[in-house]
C-alpha cells in the first residue's frame, strides 16, 4: 500500500461485514479517480499503435511495463503475445480470473483524435485498447487493497480475440495450474446511453462456424452438355434448397441462421464446370441447433448433388462457442450493479441518479466473442458497459468517450472485490 501517497496510514477498517464492504467500495471509487489518468494514458498509447491478432508485441510490452511496479507474478509470451499476472490477497480464498483482449482490426481509422492510429490500415475499432488498459487499472486498484480481501486474482491479457486467441491461451495452460472459481470480463457498448450496463443470462452470443460445400460434377464443352455434369447447376439447386432449412428444421423461437458468402467455380464461359465451392457461416445460440443445422446442411447438399448425378462434400470448421453466462454468477453481478451503479455514475452522469442503470438483455445476439472458450471451462459472466455511441464497433469511426472508461474500472474492480469478500 502506498501510504505516503495517501498522507499516512489508511484508517482502520470497520469490523462489520457490510460496513467493511461499503468502505472498500468507497476506496475503489477514490482509487479509480487517482489512477484514471494512468489508465487513459495507457489506452491512448495502445490506441496509437494498434496491432493485429497474434502480433501485439508492443501492446503486451506496454502492459507489462504498467504492471511491473506492482511486483505481480508475471508470465509473458503465452500463445505468442499473451500475458498473465497473479495477485494474492491477505489469505487463501476463492480464485478469480479477469480477462481482457488486446488486438486491433484491419481497417483504417477515420477519427480526428490526438492519439489516432499511426499504423495505416489498422485501428482499435472494437474497444480492446480500452479493455486492456482498464484491466491494468483494475489490477492496480486490487493491488492497493490486497490487505483487505482473501483469495487470488489472475489478470489475463489475451491476444487475438478476433482470431480465437482465447482458445490458444487455454491450450497454453492458463487454467490448469489452479482451480478457478469464476471469471469476469467486460466489453464496451456502443448502442446504449453512457452510464448503463448491459447483462444477459445463459447463452448471450452465438456459436460462429464457417463451412464449405464442395460440389463436384463432370467437365465438358458447352457444345456437348450431355457428356458432363454441371456443378454450377447443382450448386444453384443446393442453395435454393438450403434457403428453406430454417423455415422447417429449426424451432422458430430459437436463434439460428446461416449464409453463403462466397461461390467459386468454373474455368471458362464455354466449359461446363466440374467443381464449385460454396463458403458460408452458421450462427447458432445453442449447441442443439448448431448440430441440427450442420447435419441438415450436409444431408441436403449431398442428397441433391447425388440426385443430379454429381456429389457434394460438407466440411464444418468450428469457430467460437456461444458465451454462456452462468446464471448464479450473473445473478450476483446483477445485484451488485443494481446496488452500486448509482455511485459509479454519480460524478459522470448526474442526471441518471435514481434510475435503473442495469439493462437486462432477454435475447442473445448472433455476434461472436471468443470469451466463449472460457465459459466452457468455468463459471463466467460477461457484461457490457456503455461508453458512448458515436459509431458502432467494427466501424472506421468507432470511438469510446474517455470519461466513461472509468465506469469499466469501477465496475470490474468492485465486482471482483465483492466476489472475493463473499456473501
Amino acid at each position: 500500500m502506498e501510504k505516503e501517497r495517501q498522507g499516512g496510514r489508511m484508517p482502520k477498517i470497520p469490523d462489520e461485514r457490510q460496513e467493511q464492504k461499503a468502505w472498500l467500495m468507497e476506496q475503489i471509487q477514490c482509487l479509480s479517480n487517482r489512477y484514471e489518468e494512468d489508465v487513459l494514458k495507457l489506452r491512448r498509447e495502445i490506441h496509437r499503435e494498434p496491432e493485429l491478432a497474434f502480433r501485439e508485441f508492443k501492446t503486451a510490452e506496454k502492459i507489462r511495463q504498467a504492471l511491473s511496479p506492482m511486483g505481480l507474478a508475471l508470465r509473458t509470451g503465452i500463445a505468442g503475445t499473451g500475458l498473465i499476472a497473479d495477485l494474492e490477497g491477505k489469505a487463501p480464498g476463492k480464485n478469480l480470473l479477469l480477462r481482457a483482449d488486446m488486438d486491433a482490426l484491419p481497417m483504417g481509422e477515420e477519427n480526428d483524435l490526438p492519439f489516432c492510429s499511426r499504423n495505416p490500415g489498422v485501428m482499435h475499432a472494437c474497444g480492446h485498447d480500452v479493455h486492456a488498459a482498464n484491466l491494468a487499472g483494475v489490477a492496480r486498484i486490487l493491488w492497493e487493497l490486497r490487505e483487505y480481501w482473501n483469495g487470488s486474482v489472475r489478470f489475463v491479457f489475451q491476444p487475438a480475440e478476433e482470431s480465437g486467441g482465447g482458445r490458444e491461451m487455454i491450450r497454453a495452460g492458463i487454467l490448469e495450474d489452479k482451480k478457478f472459481d469464476a471469471s469476469l470480463a467486460l466489453h464496451v457498448e456502443a448502442s446504449a446511453r453512457p452510464g448503463h450496463f448491459v447483462l444477459g443470462w445463459g447463452n448471450i452470443t452465438a456459436y460462429s462456424d464457417r463451412f464449405t460445400i464442395t460440389v463436384r460434377g463432370k467437365k465438358t464443352h458447352s457444345a456437348r452438355p450431355h457428356k458432363g455434369v454441371d456443378a454450377i447447376a447443382i450448386a444453384a439447386q443446393v442453395i435454393t434448397a438450403l434457403n428453406g432449412l430454417l423455415l422447417k428444421e429449426i424451432d422458430p423461437l430459437k436463434q439460428a441462421t446461416y449464409s453463403i458468402g462466397m461461390i467459386q467455380g468454373g474455368t471458362a464461359p464455354n466449359i461446363i464446370a466440374d467443381k464449385v465451392e460454396l463458403t458460408g457461416m452458421m450462427r447458432n445460440v445453442t449447441a442443439e441447433t448448431r448440430q441440427v443445422l450442420a447435419e441438415r446442411l450436409k444431408s441436403v447438399s449431398e442428397g441433391i448433388a447425388s440426385a443430379l448425378g454429381g456429389s457434394a462434400e460438407f466440411t464444418l470448421f468450428e469457430g467460437y462457442p456461444s458465451v454462456y453466462n452462468d446464471p448464479a454468477l450473473t445473478d450476483f453481478v446483477a445485484r451488485e450493479i443494481s446496488a452500486q451503479s448509482a455511485r459509479w455514475v454519480s460524478d459522470l452522469v448526474p442526471d441518471l441518479a435514481g434510475q435503473e442503470l442495469l439493462i437486462r438483455e432477454t435475447q442473445p445476439i448472433l455476434g461472436a466473442e471468443d470469451y466463449g472458450f472460457y465459459t466452457q471451462k468455468l463459471p463466467c459472466c460477461f457484461y457490457r458497459v456503455s461508453t458512448g455511441n458515436q459509431a458502432p464497433t467494427h466501424s472506421t469511426r468507432f470511438m469510446v468517450e474517455e470519461p466513461y472508461i472509468k465506469l469499466c474500472t469501477r465496475s470490474l474492480a468492485s465486482l471482483a472485490v465483492s466476489y472475493l469478500l463473499g456473501p
